[in-house]
């Protein structure tokens, strides 16, 4: 069994794609921060890494996405040993000793493994665990109260007339001028006027007279669509 794997090498290890290994550590940060390594090997450039130990962890993890599973079971305690089975049997398979010193081998890599088993057990569990405390606190999370603001009389008169002439198929300008005029003949007050003159929009100038809502009354009852 090799001592360290490349991402490469471990989704082949598993029968997954090469992306699945990269997505799993971004769910367990914390086997790739105690797992992965950074190695330059000759001819190559630096690569990320996964020691032998990380690849018995990643058997032991459930596969997060599309709810496949890296092996059959779900359960640690299952996982294991087809695990140390699976790597035993790839060292001899890959070693020339006699049958006895590769069964001799076999059983020392399992026996080696053994005595990790329940470090690696508890810290699955533990992971599993910060998982479930962290979806239960943002389940607990109060439901914020935010109130929907009301629109103001000027958005509400632009929307009119957006909606008028879409729908009736006038030119925009010609409404602007039409409710304009209104306020002229009503209050005598030429509003695009006065706009230029302050380089400002004739809305600035309705509501700085204190007419935007005379202004929406106004639109509601000229801008009138019939259903």
């Amino acid at each position: 069994m090799k001592d360290w794997y490349s991402y490469q090498e471990a989704a082949k290890e598993f029968g997954i794609c090469q992306s699945s290994i990269s997505k799993l550590f971004k769910q367990y940060p914390d086997i790739k921060e105690k797992y992965v390594k950074k190695y330059k090997f000759e001819g190559c450039r630096l690569r990320n890494n996964i020691s032998k130990e990380g690849m018995i962890v990643i058997a032991n993890v459930k596969n997060p996405f599309n709810g496949n599973q890296f092996v059959e079971k779900s359960e640690v305690s299952a996982h294991l040993p087809k695990a140390k089975q699976k790597l035993a049997e790839k060292a001899i398979e890959k070693s020339e000793l006699s049958p006895a010193q590769a069964l001799l081998q076999s059983v020392q890599i399992m026996v080696g493994l053994e005595s990790k088993v329940k470090d690696l057990t508890e810290e699955v569990q533990k992971l599993r665990s910060g998982q479930d405390s962290a979806r239960r606190n943002l389940l607990e999370l109060p439901e914020p109260h935010i109130e929907a603001k009301e629109a103001s009389s000027r958005s509400r008169v632009r929307q009119r007339v957006n909606t008028y002439s879409r729908a009736m198929g006038v030119d925009y300008s010609d409404i602007w001028n039409k409710l304009y005029n209104e306020i002229y003949y009503r209050h005598g007050i030429n509003v695009s006027i006065q706009a230029r003159n302050k380089n400002c929009s004739a809305l600035d100038i309705i509501e700085e007279k204190e007419l935007m809502e005379e202004l929406w009354s106004i639109a509601c009852s000229m801008l009138k669509i019939e259903e």
